[in-house]
């Protein structure tokens, strides 16, 4: 398992306003230490800002599992506000579920929204991280401000490879495994290496042919 983070790099639709007052929003977002003297704030319920994030990429063996998404939010101007955050493929396309969170304080503090599906409610995909979009929508009363945003990606790892050992001619000789075997066994972490040592061990593998081009069922 392993994480990378994606920030905002520009601008998608913006209806949301700013402090200071100036374009391009996401430079208020995009910060790895936070500026909460700058933020992006709304006053209309519905309003929406949008901001494209950086392309995220997967080895071969990888594929994407979910998506935390952290901001760091407050309200405005009193009473608090709710912000609803979703992942677009796309600017304005296909969304996954939104995220709500009612802000409270004028204090800014980091809030933690997981999305374990991606569009439309399917898993996560390679290839949705080619034109992701992060959106905030404003509803209800209250004033939202973020002052930083951004997703981190948390992929499944290599897939649980299984392996019919017993077809190895090596292990057949020898005992011992096969340089090339031993590597496909490396690469799955339910294999310990004491097993591995055991030319007793015998495991039954199901190929697919989407496994062995992408490492994806």
């Amino acid at each position: 398992m392993s994480t990378q983070i994606v920030r905002p790099t520009a601008d998608g639709t913006i209806n949301w306003s700013s402090v200071p007052a100036s374009a391009p929003h996401f430079q208020y977002l995009d910060e790895v230490t936070p500026n909460d003297a700058q933020f992006v704030w709304s006053l209309l319920s519905g309003d929406t800002d949008s901001y494209k994030l950086a392309v995220a990429t997967f080895t071969p063996t990888r594929k994407p599992a979910s998506v935390t998404v952290r901001i760091r939010a407050k309200y405005h101007i009193s009473p608090g506000g709710i912000v609803t955050v979703t992942l677009t493929d796309g600017d304005g396309g296909t969304a996954t579920a939104g995220v709500s969170k009612t802000l409270n304080s004028a204090t800014p503090a980091d809030f933690d929204l997981v999305f374990a599906d991606g569009f439309g409610g399917s898993p996560w995909k390679r290839s949705d991280f080619s034109d992701l979009y992060l959106m905030f929508t404003k509803s209800g009363a209250g004033f939202p401000a973020v002052t930083q945003a951004y997703a981190t990606i948390t992929d499944s790892g290599p897939p649980r490879f299984k392996v019919d050992m017993d077809k190895d001619p090596a292990i057949e000789a020898t005992g011992e495994p096969s340089p090339s075997m031993r590597a496909a066994a490396d690469d799955a972490p339910s294999i310990s290496a004491a097993l591995l040592e055991s030319p007793e061990f015998r495991v039954v593998m199901d190929r697919t042919p989407s496994i062995d081009a992408a490492g994806e069922g």
